[in-house]
This record gives C-alpha cells, sequence and structure tokens, in this order.
C-alpha cells in the first residue's frame, strides 16, 4: 500500500537525481553493499518473491546513491527470477539492518522515473548511435 511520506521520499529523490544533486554509481561497484546486500537476501526474497528463492540483480541496470551524513545508502536494485523483472527502491543504513524496500507494484511510477533520470546520466551507446 502507497504511503504518503514514501511518495514525497521518492519525488525528493526524482527531483535532485534530475537536477544532478546525487551521485549515482553502478550498484556492483560497490562490493560491500552488495555484500551487505546479499546477507539480507532471504528476507528480501520474501518480500520481493514471497518465498521464491533465485533471483541475482541486473548489474547494468541497479544503482546505488551514498548519504554519508545519515549514514544511509539508497540502491535501485533490479532483480530478475523466473517471473522477470522486478525494480525495487531499498533504503539501507550503513549496519545492512532494518532495511526500507518500496517495490514496483506500490511505487512503479515514480520508480520508473527515477531509474529513467538515472539512467540518463550514464554513458549509453544507443544515444551515442543516434547522434552520430
Amino acid at each position: 500500500m502507497r504511503e504518503l511520506r514514501y511518495e514525497i521520499f521518492l519525488q525528493s529523490l526524482i527531483k535532485k537525481s534530475k537536477e544532478q544533486q546525487i551521485k549515482w554509481k553502478y550498484l556492483d561497484s560497490n562490493m560491500e553493499l552488495c555484500r551487505g546486500i546479499h546477507l539480507c537476501r532471504e528476507s528480501l526474497a520474501d518480500k520481493l518473491y514471497q518465498n521464491v528463492p533465485s533471483f541475482y540483480f541486473d548489474t547494468e541496470n541497479s544503482y546505488y546513491a551514498e548519504f554519508p551524513k545519515e549514514n544511509m545508502f539508497v540502491a535501485l536494485i533490479v532483480k530478475s527470477n523466473s517471473d522477470g523483472p522486478a525494480t525495487i527502491l531499498q533504503v539501507i543504513p550503513n549496519t545492512f539492518k532494518n532495511d526500507l524496500v518500496l517495490g514496483f507494484s506500490d511505487y512503479g511510477d515514480l520508480l520508473t522515473r527515477l531509474s529513467n533520470i538515472i539512467k540518463s546520466q550514464f554513458p549509453n551507446p544507443d544515444d551515442f548511435i543516434a547522434s552520430f
């Protein structure tokens, strides 16, 4: 179920990302964060796929931003399993405990907008070819 405070948070992320106030990086470039998320794998899988055990990160479409003052990471993650891809936004304390997951089923429109803005900040072969 959608909550207003999470919508406001996502809209703020979208706005700040669009204005390039947030430095996004590919998720697989931060191995500590990947390992930390992997430790939460079982509970995260339950949240996403209701006990479907196998999934993997789509490393080309998953990103994170670090907020050192708040000791938090925010990760936009695309995970896939036999049912196809699922996009989530995960807010992760640097302790990797008590994470928050915002799923596509409730926030898909905002997650898609955020994903498109983040992707536009990285080199894209299609854009290169179109402008050549």
